[in-house]
């Protein structure tokens, strides 16, 4: 009774204890297991010790270097004396830390690549295993895997690691690869913002434009000693210099000398590139892949390339992509175009445009002419002074024209306009017509114009259509005669586009003289 009283027999008890014992150090050895399946993505099944990495990339090189071992005590201790406090629970920053240090790891153990396109090895070994993927000119970069060996009931176990999952130590988490990513859009013209962003875009010269780069910094491990993350960005010569430089991750504004470089640190007015340099320690402070927003504005110019010709805007992203070797980096571009018109002038680097003509027309017949012939009355005029008018009336430009006939608009939107004579040659009544000018432009779908036309009077009249779009050198193929805007010699009347009205005017008055002779007739008549 007295036994019954004090509880358990004391050669139970050390049994029991002696059973919990062996649970523990059994458990330790599940736990490199079940952590790497349960807590860091992979999933432990008895396959006789041999692990596999799925989702790497072709021709990388995958190792696995042992972390945690057993002792001479029979016990699981680090490889590292100290660099791991708690083996059944590694933190983040150990595992990291561990990465680059893997010349104190010894050589490892290089992963086979099997036909499938997973990476596998059989590690006869127990104990736990850092992972890490080396690849020049990798697409991803790649953060350090966990996975382990042990045995339990004397049977061998490994276990599967997708490079694509996620998985935590303490309480952060981590993707195993991100990808760096890159694009730029145009987001603004004026007071206009695109919601989606556009790559190509038309636009005066004047106009203010902004543009803005995502981005995103993959997670960069301890095993990237000197890390680099740089995006490039270069407007044409037909753009000023950028200015407002922003740069966020997410909806924080990073601190610029602390977080990241701009080179040139203050930019001239020629200056048309500069570099985004992102700090060391900022890139290994992040635990994952970090979204990244640069924003700027610029201005087209009168330098802006016209017509068919592309003013391009280019952005370039080299980040490292291997922890075995620092030289080497990956890299990315990405790129936007404007473009802007003329009327009567510049569709690319080698061709005139003639898409208007201002003609004198002959008072007898209204024949109208578009080259210059001495031996007729018809010419080209020139000293017509002309506005180019908004769909407002609001002047935008005024023009006069040359020798041959031709007004020049230039550097001008797509779109709706009225051309409107404020003065006449001498010698010629002024022509009161307004005419609707429209520019219609074509942007495929990376932003590349493949063709513009211009309507006069509601009807098309020159169609050109590019070579080689999306450069500055790109060239056109032209369609359609040119339009006439007419002026009669003082005394006749005016009109615009194809013949004149004077043989209407002659008949005209003919037809008011025969009237007037047939009334004089029959009162005379009624006369007598």
């Amino acid at each position: 009774m007295c036994n019954k009283k004090r509880g358990i027999p004391k050669k139970i008890l050390v049994i029991t204890l002696s059973l919990m014992m062996m649970v523990m150090f059994s458990g330790t050895s599940v736990f490199a297991l079940n952590q790497s399946s349960d807590n860091m993505g992979s999933e432990a099944q008895p396959n006789n010790g041999i692990v596999t990495i799925k989702n790497v990339e072709a021709d990388a090189t995958v190792t696995a270097y042992k972390i945690v071992t057993k002792d001479a005590n029979n016990e699981w201790a680090p490889v590292i004396s100290g660099s791991i406090e708690d083996v059944t629970n590694p933190t983040a920053d150990e595992i990291e830390a561990l990465a680059g240090r893997t010349s104190e790891l010894g050589t490892g153990t290089v992963l086979d690549p099997s036909t499938n396109g997973d990476y596998t090895k059989q590690l006869t070994k127990p104990g736990m295993y850092l992972v890490l993927v080396s690849k020049t000119n990798a697409a991803k970069v790649y953060n350090p895997m966990v996975v382990s060996v042990n045995y339990k009931d004397a049977q061998l176990q490994g276990g599967t690691v997708d490079a694509e999952d996620s998985y935590s130590i303490g309480n952060d988490a981590y993707a195993k690869s991100s990808t760096p990513t890159l694009d730029k859009k145009i987001t603004s013209k004026n007071n206009t913002t695109y919601e989606n962003g556009k790559d190509g875009d038309t636009a005066a010269v004047g106009d203010k434009v902004g543009f803005t780069i995502n981005s995103t910094i993959p997670s960069y491990s301890d095993a990237y000693t000197d890390p680099k993350f740089e995006i490039t960005d270069t407007v044409s010569e037909g753009l000023s210099t950028p200015t407002n430089i922003e740069v966020k991750a997410g909806t924080v504004t990073l601190k610029k000398g602390e977080q990241y470089t701009i080179t040139p640190d203050s930019l001239g007015e020629s200056d048309k590139t500069f570099t985004i340099t992102f700090s060391k320690s900022y890139l290994q402070s992040l635990k994952a892949a970090q979204g990244i927003t640069v924003t700027y504005d610029s201005t087209i110019l009168e330098a802006a390339k016209r017509g068919v010709a592309a003013n391009p805007n280019d952005v370039t992203l080299t980040y490292s992509n291997n922890p075995t070797d620092s030289s080497s980096h990956g890299t990315k571009d990405d790129h936007t175009y404007h473009y802007t018109f003329d009327i009567n002038g510049k569709v690319d680097g080698k061709t005139e445009s003639e898409e208007f003509v201002k003609v004198g027309v002959d008072k007898l017949t209204g024949d109208v002419v578009t080259e210059k012939k001495s031996d007729t009355t018809y010419k080209l005029l020139s000293g017509a002074e002309f506005e180019l008018q908004d769909k407002d009336g609001k002047k935008i430009q005024e023009a006069t024209t040359g020798e041959d006939g031709q007004m020049n608009f230039t550097g001008i939107d797509a779109g709706e306009y009225y051309i409107v004579e404020t003065k006449a040659p001498d010698g010629y009544a002024k022509n009161s017509s307004k005419v609707k000018v429209e520019i219609k432009a074509t942007i495929d779908k990376d932003g590349k114009l493949t063709s513009y036309t211009i309507q006069i009077g509601g009807k098309t009249t020159q169609t050109y259509t590019t070579t080689n779009p999306g450069t500055s050198t790109a060239t056109a193929e032209k369609t359609g005669p040119a339009d006439v805007f007419q002026n009669t010699n003082v005394g006749t009347l005016p009109s615009t586009g194809g013949r004149g009205t004077m043989l209407f005017t002659v008949l005209g008055a003919a037809l008011i003289a025969c009237a007037g002779f047939i009334i004089y007739r029959r009162r005379r008549n009624t006369a007598k």
